[in-house]
């Protein structure tokens, strides 16, 4: 898929794709197999928060936070995460790492804080997906100082 709404690719709408996609859904979900890898990198550098914005239903939000402690990348005692749609919110405490353009748009905009737009093969960085990591990792470590 070179999209993120994909679905609309098949001749879903948003409000079919929301009435379908219930709890059941959302636990099911494979991780990305890099994503333990970039995690733990991540946490090498300082705090993850998982920021993510719900679909309307509500059993998408505890699915979703079942989801990543299932997967282990959340303790079943934590609570990691800020759910929601406005992540520019958050801008100036952190780095945002999203896959969506619009998101990492709004972070440095109106957030004023600093954004990485993750390699996907719907946004413009994706002539790096095949070195996200090293891609994510070498701009942590620039907007951290951490960079040699």
């Amino acid at each position: 898929w070179t999209e993120w709404k994909y679905y609309e690719q098949l001749g879903i709408t948003d409000r079919e794709l929301f009435e379908k996609a219930g709890p059941e859904f959302w636990l099911n979900l494979r991780p990305y197999s890099w994503a333990s890898d970039l995690l733990y990198r991540l946490r090498l550098r300082g705090e993850v928060v998982f920021a993510t914005s719900p679909f309307i239903d509500p059993d998408c939000v505890s699915a979703k936070i079942r989801w990543l402690r299932n997967r282990g990348f959340m303790g079943r005692n934590v609570n990691d995460y800020m759910i929601g749609p406005y992540k520019y919110l958050m801008g100036g405490n952190g780095i945002l790492i999203d896959d969506s353009q619009d998101n990492v748009d709004k972070f440095r905009d109106i957030g004023k804080g600093n954004a990485i737009l993750f390699p996907q093969a719907w946004n413009v960085n994706r002539k790096f997906c095949g070195d996200a990591i090293p891609y994510v990792m070498n701009l942590v470590d620039v907007m951290t100082g951490e960079a040699g």
